[in-house]
């Protein structure tokens, strides 16, 4: 049996219950149920000297479009993504939006009935600015002079009182509505019943942590109002410091039930008719790409600061997938959207088999050659699937020579193998070292590859590297701190064939400057690098990850420039004459590569990797 005060909390809440649907029941029948004043139509709103009193220009279709969405709570669209060229009015068609749609809760009898909401829980608007500057000046305080200046049918009627009632950083409606300013910096803005909200210039690079932001403006709306909620994205697209968010959001959206999604080029939302493309014309003549991705909102395929500009040729650069060594098929392209599927390979009846990652198998034809020195790199990482921890690469290659018509002997790398440890592969949810020596073992001991020498990334790899020393006490064994800006210049060269033995063009001689299969991880994360060029860096997007490249970068980097012993001259350019393969031809040249050598080994090991750690293994 229930205690008494259990009994009287189970009355209320279903009284409040039938209170509720009784309400929505008759709100179906007669809309108008639903209002104790009748609310006048948006032009009307909007353009009426009663209510906001705005003439100049009016609305364009786009924006009346826009607000007929977001007046309507019961059409099901709950998130709105407008890209909108930069001097669109995306703060104007903002504060329109605040403003009609808090004037359509006060003439409700009772919004929080409405909403099945108690009615001491304050209903809350929210914009969202970039920075604390912006929330102030751009946005908030003209919003308090439109509400101040807005005619007495507007607000005034219901009981609100300009003079008290608009604060520093919120304005306090009847009806216990607040409309709040915040910035993307702030750590205060979660617990509120968020019924309308608006990310403002998501697409800024000032904007903070923009995917945690919209998350959170999200939950805490579908938590609390059941699909009547409205979220807005509202950015234009900037061309070098812009982090991808409203690009992201447009394409995400695009086609969902739940969500209206444009694209509006600034002469087409802005109403006033002298803002023309040709308003333009000189950014356009300036920089066409740029103008283009600002105000026209179409940006290139790859933003400016993206290492990779051209993916088709990136992809073209890469030779077959069929070379991939393991038995256990290459992950899907949509790998990303789930990243268990590096650990699953869907079977022909249906069914996943999952990768074995203490004893990986690998195809017949794959072993190393007689005579020819590999060298091994790896990228240690924890790869806990708790912590969506870095993943472990190892990355393994070997290299070609030619001779230039010069007699200059060019070295071309080659990647053999390229495979990542992932948290997702073992029943710890956790890389487990044991793993990677098992494959290092196999490559050598099973696969007879001569693996020389070994990188290691300082991270992690102190185990690792002091088993090797032991196992395989002929290899060297180096760490280095970081991939650097160098490797990655290189590994561009060498795939887009502006490397010899390349023609420059990107017509690419005997496979060009690098041989390299195609991964769909490794491809996804060159695609998604990007550079920093204030720090000359080359890093990846937010939620992308750089594992397989940061090793396959190092790799070429030393297959090209590493001393190595031996020297295997295997094939040659097309169109070369035979007298410069003579015998005495190549020893001439091997012995004074040798010399260079000598001289500049330990100045290489200093520019390639800045500080040494073990300084042994150049020996």
């Amino acid at each position: 049996m229930p205690k008494k005060n259990e009994s009287f909390s189970i009355i209320r809440d279903i009284n409040s219950l039938i209170e509720k649907k009784t309400y929505e029941a008759k709100a179906e029948l007669n809309p108008k149920d639903i209002y104790e004043v009748e609310p006048v139509d948006i032009i009307t709103f909007v353009t009426s000297n009663d209510y906001l009193g705005i003439n100049l220009y009016g609305l364009s279709e786009p924006q009346k479009k826009v607000l007929e969405i977001a007046d309507d709570f019961e059409n099901g669209i709950n998130y709105i993504i407008l890209w909108v060229g930069k001097g669109g009015g995306k703060d104007f068609i903002t504060r329109i939006i605040f403003m009609r749609l808090v004037y359509r809760l006060l003439c409700m009898y009772s919004p929080h009935k409405y909403f099945g909401i108690p009615s001491s829980e304050i209903i809350t608007f929210l914009n969202v600015a970039a920075s604390a500057d912006q929330a102030a000046s751009v946005f908030f305080d003209p919003l308090k002079n439109y509400i101040r200046n807005a005619g007495p049918k507007a607000f005034r009627q219901f009981g609100f009182n300009p003079d008290t009632d608009i604060k520093e950083k919120h304005i306090i409606f009847p009806k216990n509505i607040h409309l709040v300013s915040g910035h993307s910096e702030s750590d205060s803005l979660e617990g509120k019943n968020i019924l309308v909200a608006v990310a403002d210039e998501i697409d800024a690079k000032s904007f903070r942590n923009p995917e945690k932001m919209w998350t959170m403006l999200r939950s805490s709306s579908r938590s609390r109002f059941n699909g009547k909620e409205k979220i807005f994205a509202i950015s234009y697209m900037r061309y070098s410091e812009s982090n991808g968010m409203i690009q992201k959001l447009y394409k995400e959206h695009l086609g969902l039930p739940h969500s209206f999604v444009a694209k509006y080029p600034t002469w087409e939302f802005n109403p006033n008719p002298m803002i023309t493309r040709e308003t333009f014309a000189s950014e356009f003549e300036k920089n066409p790409v740029e103008a283009e991705t600002i105000y026209a909102c179409n940006p290139p395929e790859q933003p400016i600061d993206a290492w990779f500009t051209d993916l088709e040729r990136l992809k073209n650069a890469m030779k077959s997938s069929e070379l991939h060594p393991l038995k256990f098929p290459l992950p899907p392209e949509d790998f990303y959207n789930n990243p268990k599927l590096e650990a699953f390979a869907l079977k022909e009846d249906g069914s996943y088999e999952k990768i074995n990652p203490y004893n990986l198998e690998f195809k017949d034809w794959f072993y190393g050659k007689d005579g020819v020195e590999y060298v091994l790199v790896a990228d240690p990482g924890l790869g806990r699937v708790s912590t969506e921890g870095d993943a472990y690469a190892i990355a393994l290659g070997h290299r070609e020579f030619y001779y230039s018509k010069e007699g200059k002997l060019i070295p071309r790398p080659v990647i053999d193998f390229v495979f990542r440890f992932t948290g997702y592969m073992f029943d710890e949810e956790e890389v487990q070292i044991n793993a990677v020596h098992n494959l290092i073992e196999k490559l050598i001991e099973e696969r007879k590859f001569n693996i020389t020498h070994a990188f290691f990334d300082i991270y992690n790899s102190a185990s690792t590297a002091q088993w090797l020393k032991r196992r395989y006490p002929h290899m060297k064994v180096t760490y280095n701190k970081y991939v650097n800006y160098e490797h990655y210049a290189l590994l561009r060269e060498r795939l887009f064939g502006e490397a010899p033995p390349s023609s420059g063009k990107g017509d690419r001689l005997d496979n060009g400057g690098i041989h390299l299969y195609y991964h769909p991880v490794l491809f996804w994360e060159l695609a998604n690098l990007i550079e920093d060029r204030e720090k000359k860096k080359v890093d990846h997007k937010p939620d992308t990850s750089k594992d397989m490249s940061d090793t396959v970068a190092i790799l070429t980097y030393l297959l090209v420039n590493l001393p190595l012993q031996t020297i295997s001259v295997i094939g040659t350019p097309k169109g070369l004459e035979n007298d410069l393969f003579k015998v005495d031809k190549k020893r001439s040249i091997l012995d004074k590569f040798d010399k260079i050598i000598r001289e500049e080994e330990a100045k290489f090991a200093k520019r390639v990797f800045g500080e040494i750690v073990d300084n042994e293994a150049l020996k």
